[in-house]
């Protein structure tokens, strides 16, 4: 007999911790909610309803005690806790007439049914891949504190933090507004970028939306009463100003979109605009916008040749500008100031790749992102002895932080990239899963024999090259580097050793490792740096050269050590066919292209291949498979002797890195697709336990 024994707010308490019911498994931290059948992501409260339910089975909890503990000291009225009771019904597919969960008790309440299995509290496995931006707050007085007092006050706030969103697109580039109050952020809405304004509290205050822009990178002023925002169309960038809550648009500078990391920022007196600009002359820099006076300036100039600027950040005082300067493989952080924009002090130095960092208010800390130890973490740098402290939160990264230091944002990004195997002798054959991890899975490569694929993962923190074995369908871990990211295997002739590219602190580098052994040295005697490196039957080595401030080349390094400059021109890639020729792209120009002759003359292959796509193609035998939507739409391939095209799979991949490849009986097709892309918002209120005991 069930007893009708009603809860108090005294007594009402919720879960913290994941675990299993009935035949569903729940973790309240960022709420998953699964079964055999189904999976569903329960937004916040929807999420905190049900973790109240289970930390109170069989026990009747009156309505105004949900709303008090659902909305606290919001006024709402009982529908809105009947819309979050059907919502929850609606997820455990349960019915309010023949309830298996929840049960209604008339001018009462409600009663949980299901009670928590024993020993169910443990930590949820096979999470899928999830962006993590998370808001932790404490109460912190910086300008007294030595680094050792304020690395622990960050890691609290960090682990403090609570999930606000559940949104199943992504979220991008987060900032906190100044007063930490309000959290804005891009994610995609319908076929466009918009922007999204919420409260401490997870509720919508403002959604901004353009149909010719993807809106991106918000900024707060410190007024709050407007937000800077970047939109781009097809062919620019543009910085505007929506004033807040009418959301009537400025349009104030052109600007130059560089990669995911924040292009904007706001001088916390509210006098300038930073944001990211080039001229034909030029890379991307910082540039400065005077607000009042409607003026321009550019304020950095970084030199390289595929060196650019990005995510600046004003100091409190205003006086200073922090950014990341480097390129798509590393990135440190800078100091300037505007009286004196030829002084750029470099403060980070660690082999790393940084998206983001933010000042605190002491005008002498900068928290960053990081991947110095492989996966990314948060940082803590002291910006006058430049020493930097870990803080943690793997996979985080962006943070930011209010005016006040009490509150922190960072994104915890989690991609999932599995390679994918589909039959070319069947029409239609579905794809199988071959290569999974939870990690990004890339870089496929078949042995000369076909039996055994190599491979790039970072499920190690750095990517590393794996083995996966066809017939046994075992994986092994090959070669690992300190310090070094290994990418693109490619196998020798014979099949003995696999040629691997690094990219580290010191540059690119090729090296040549044993199959059967897994020892490992330079493959070859050559300083030039240099990838995507294939070995001849001959034993020469063909690479693209990456010299600092120089165009990426094509040379030759034969075994006794000659080199030789195959192409001068600013090369992306390579591959090697068969019978010994060499296929490029160009950096910045369409098509696929050959050397021929013994003036090596570059010979147009295929026309109209759009660079974007430069991942995405490869050459097994004498065929050249690519990418393209001629009278069908997805893999085709072009014989190099006939100079014929075919169609083969309508399967494309879709990741970061090279994708594809083809067995050597063109019988089978490689692909890598990113399987999951989540995100949520997580925000931490810090409690001082002295106060509340009061």
């Amino acid at each position: 007999m069930m007893h009708n024994l009603v809860m108090t707010s005294e007594s009402l308490q919720q879960i913290d911790m994941p675990c299993s019911f009935h035949h569903w498994w729940f973790d309240p931290s960022d709420g998953q909610l699964r079964s055999s059948e189904k999976q569903v992501r329960l937004q916040p409260r929807i999420a905190k309803l049900l973790a109240i339910f289970l930390a109170n089975p069989e026990q009747v909890i009156p309505r105004e005690q949900l709303i008090e503990f659902l909305w606290q000291d919001k006024a709402v009225n009982e529908d809105a806790l009947s819309r979050c009771i059907a919502e929850l019904r609606s997820s455990l597919d349960d019915s309010s007439t023949s309830p298996i969960y929840i049960e209604t008790v008339p001018k009462v309440g409600y009663r949980f049914l299901q009670p928590i299995k024993e020993n169910s509290h443990k930590r949820l496995v096979g999470y899928l891949a999830a962006l993590i931006i998370v808001i932790a707050t404490a109460v912190m007085f910086l300008s007294q504190q030595d680094d050792n007092e304020i690395v622990p006050e960050l890691r609290n706030m960090i682990i403090s933090a609570e999930r606000v969103t559940a949104d199943p697109a992504m979220e991008y580039l987060p900032t906190l507004s100044p007063s930490g109050e309000l959290i804005a952020y891009s994610i995609r809405d319908e076929n466009r970028l918009a922007i999204r304004i919420i409260d401490r509290q997870s509720e919508l205050i403002h959604t901004i939306k353009e149909d010719e822009f993807n809106l991106s990178s918000p900024a707060f002023p410190p007024d709050e009463a407007s937000i800077f925002v970047v939109g781009v169309d097809q062919a620019n960038c543009h910085i505007f100003q929506y004033q807040l809550p009418a959301l009537n648009r400025v349009a104030l500078r052109p600007c130059h979109q560089t990669s995911y990391s924040p292009q904007i920022d706001i001088s916390p007196d509210g006098k300038y605009l930073a944001y990211i600009a080039k001229t034909e002359e030029t890379n991307p820099g910082i540039w400065l916008y005077n607000l009042s006076k409607r003026s321009y300036s550019s304020l950095t100039i970084p030199t390289g040749k595929d060196s650019y600027d990005s995510s600046p950040r004003f100091s409190p005082d205003s006086n200073s500008i922090a950014f990341t300067r480097g390129n798509n493989s590393t990135r440190e952080i800078y100091r300037v100031t505007a009286d004196k924009p030829d002084e750029v002090q470099q403060i980070t130095d660690g082999n790393q790749f940084i998206t983001g960092l933010d000042w605190l208010n002491d005008n002498r800390h900068i928290v960053f992102d990081s991947t110095e130890t492989g996966d990314r973490n948060l940082w803590l740098v002291n910006v006058n002895s430049q020493s930097s402290y870990l803080l943690g939160a793997r996979n985080a990264q962006l943070p930011t932080v209010n005016s006040d230091n009490d509150s922190i944002s960072f994104v915890d990004t989690r991609y999932n990239a599995n390679i994918w195997r589909v039959s070319l002798e069947e029409d239609d054959s579905a794809p199988e899963a071959l290569i999974e991890s939870i990690k990004y899975n890339n870089f496929p490569a078949y042995s000369p024999d076909d039996k055994t694929i190599a491979f790039s993962t970072n499920r190690k923190g750095k990517s590393t090259i794996w083995l996966f074995d066809l017939e046994t369908r075992t994986q092994k871990i090959l070669l690992e580097i300190a310090g070094l990211n290994l990418f693109s295997p490619s196998w020798s002739p014979d099949g003995k050793r696999l040629i691997v590219s690094s990219r580290g602190k010191d540059g690119y580098k090729c090296f040549s490792v044993q199959v059967d052994s897994g020892i490992y040295h330079p493959s070859s005697q050559s300083e030039i740096p240099m990838y995507s490196c294939h070995q001849a039957t001959d034993g020469s080595i063909y690479a693209v050269t990456r010299v600092p401030e120089q165009p990426a080349t094509i040379i030759r390094v034969t075994p006794n050590s000659e080199e030789t400059i195959l192409l001068a021109s600013d090369t992306s890639r390579i591959e090697l066919s068969s019978t010994g020729q060499v296929l490029f792209t160009y950096r910045n120009q369409k098509g696929i292209y050959t050397l021929t002759g013994d003036s090596n003359e570059p010979t147009l292959v295929i026309d109209k291949f759009d660079t974007r796509l430069d991942d995405h193609w490869t050459v097994q035998g004498e065929y050249v498979y690519y990418p393209a939507n001629y009278e069908k739409s997805g893999i085709w391939r072009h014989h190099l002797s006939s100079n014929t095209r075919e169609f083969v799979t309508t399967q494309l991949p879709s990741a970061i890195g090279l994708t594809i490849a083809v067995n050597n009986k063109h019988t089978e097709f490689l692909f890598t697709r990113t399987v999951s892309r989540l995100s949520d918002i997580y925000v931490g209120q810090y409690v001082d336990e002295s106060e509340s005991s009061n």
